[in-house]
């Protein structure tokens, strides 16, 4: 059975609604999406092909994957038994950097730079995470939608996906799944990242060569060394262009760019639009009431 609902908080007339879940139809998104929502596919049978940013995941269900705003995705291939939802979400539905102290998503669920935007639901420790999953699409699909309850079941879907997280980290480490001098780049990055330091400077600081060091980045993350450190630097730039009003130059001087339309063109080969664009998309139109 298809399932198609919306929800909208009538702060004002929007393109898009505030909530959204349906059904995934898998041909149809074998285009590229970049949409101004944030996006979580629920892959609840079979396995699909996803090219998300450039980079090709393979992915079984039972499975989420996390896409923030404007992260380009499609769907390169999927098996005949596959089936899944989408759900997308508004910031003035649910503000992933204003509710950080509450539900640390931000990093660990959307914006990730070292972790996968996917991870597995299989096995008893992700039970309270797709029961609270099950408990969201069945407030959803009630005929007189209450956007508190919504609100607060999403937020709980979400802590618990943080929590299965962060214990897939800690049990990663206990097993030494996740290399040491990663471990120690994800330190290093969070310290340094506003500084423009280079690869090279990286390696430096880890006592290891460049060349090393990218092929253990690519071989952990799938990303080179060079990517993770524009992500990182585009995750924190997209935070400041939607809780702040600096203007891009600020914001370009304040990550370490002497030149803000070079960093104006970082921003848009990572994110796909300008920074111009993302602020204009994403801003919030008002404070709803359960924010």
């Amino acid at each position: 059975m298809k399932i198609k609902q919306e929800f909208r908080l009538n702060i004002v007339q929007a393109e898009l609604p505030d909530l959204l879940m349906e059904t995934i139809d898998f041909s149809s998104m074998r285009n590229i999406h970049n949409s101004s929502l944030y996006t979580v596919l629920w892959i609840k049978e079979g396995n699909i092909k996803l090219e998300i940013s450039g980079h090709q995941h393979k992915i079984s269900a039972p499975s989420l994957v996390f896409l923030s705003q404007f992260q380009p995705y499609r769907i390169q291939g999927y098996s005949p038994s596959t089936e899944g939802l989408i759900i997308q979400f508004s910031s003035d539905f649910y503000c992933i950097h204003l509710h950080q102290q509450e539900v640390a998503c931000n990093g660990v669920l959307f914006n990730t730079v070292f972790d996968p935007p996917n991870f597995s639901l299989s096995g008893e420790k992700s039970n309270a995470l797709q029961s609270a999953l099950l408990q969201f699409v069945e407030e959803f699909e009630r005929s007189e939608k209450d956007g508190e309850m919504l609100f607060t079941l999403m937020k709980v879907v979400f802590k618990q996906a943080v929590r299965l997280r962060e214990n897939e980290e800690r049990n990663s480490n206990t097993t030494s799944l996740i290399h040491p001098e990663i471990s120690k780049l994800k330190e290093l990055l969070e310290q340094t990242f506003r500084n423009r330091l280079a690869p090279s400077d990286y390696a430096e600081k880890l006592n290891t060569s460049v060349g090393r060091l990218n092929k253990l980045v690519k071989s952990q993350t799938g990303l080179t060394l060079s990517a993770i450190i524009q992500e990182r630097i585009i995750a924190e730039a997209k935070k400041e262009l939607y809780l702040t009003n600096k203007s891009v130059k600020e914001i370009a001087l304040e990550l370490g760019f002497d030149d803000p339309f070079y960093f104006s063109r970082l921003f848009k080969n990572v994110s796909a639009v300008s920074p111009e664009t993302y602020r204009t998309k994403t801003m919030m139109r008002a404070n709803p009431s359960h924010m």
